[in-house]
């Protein structure tokens, strides 16, 4: 029986080491810190901010889970570091996604230019079927001004999707639409109008 004490007394200060001193799971840690962190400098924040928010909420909770292992005496650390991996797998689910969102901006940016150039061409043709009286001079001039400001859009809309600005391009981009629409519309009426009146 005291044989038996003994070895049991050997033995379990080094279970009690073993156990309590199971190190804190750093590269699992630094990897998932650094996922979150690759996801946000590629705009997440900005381009997919509903997953990001709950990124970021995940590495919250797993290193709350971190924190919490590493209090007790017995510290098992294999649940924080499935969660830890569970963020870094969704970081690159989110960064994916950001990029897959980049591309469709890009695209819908490069349409819209397109769509407003056709727009302002155009509206070009059809102010030289305007009336050409003392109030449509000037109105038409007006007009002649409001095309060149759009162009001038384009070309800054341009330069801003060069520098991947991609939500300021795009939104500068629907402005330039909306009024090269509105635009139209009135030279339409206008032309329409005077066509009319001449029959």
């Amino acid at each position: 029986m005291k044989t038996n004490i003994l070895i049991l007394s050997a033995i379990i200060p080094g279970i009690l080491v073993l156990t309590s001193c199971q190190e804190l799971p750093k590269e699992a840690i630094d990897k998932a810190s650094a996922s979150v962190e690759n996801a946000k400098t590629n705009g997440a924040e900005l381009y997919d901010a509903e997953n990001y928010q709950l990124l970021e909420d995940s590495l919250k909770n797993a290193m709350t889970s971190v924190d919490a292992e590493s209090g007790k005496l017995f510290k098992d650390y294999q649940n924080a570091i499935k969660n830890l991996e569970g963020v870094s797998s969704f970081a690159t689910t989110v960064a994916s996604n950001v990029e897959v969102k980049k591309e469709e901006i890009k695209a819908k940016v490069t349409t819209t230019i397109n769509e407003v150039k056709v727009l302002i061409a155009e509206n070009q043709q059809l102010i030289t079927e305007a009336p050409k009286g003392k109030e449509g001079s000037t109105a038409l001039l007006a007009m002649k001004g409001e095309l060149t400001v759009l162009e001038s859009t384009l070309t800054e809309t341009s330069t801003l999707l060069e520098q991947g600005q991609l939500q300021p391009s795009l939104d500068k981009a629907t402005v330039a639409k909306d009024k090269a629409t509105v635009l139209n519309n009135e030279l339409k009426d206008i032309t329409s109008k005077y066509k009319s009146a001449k029959k």
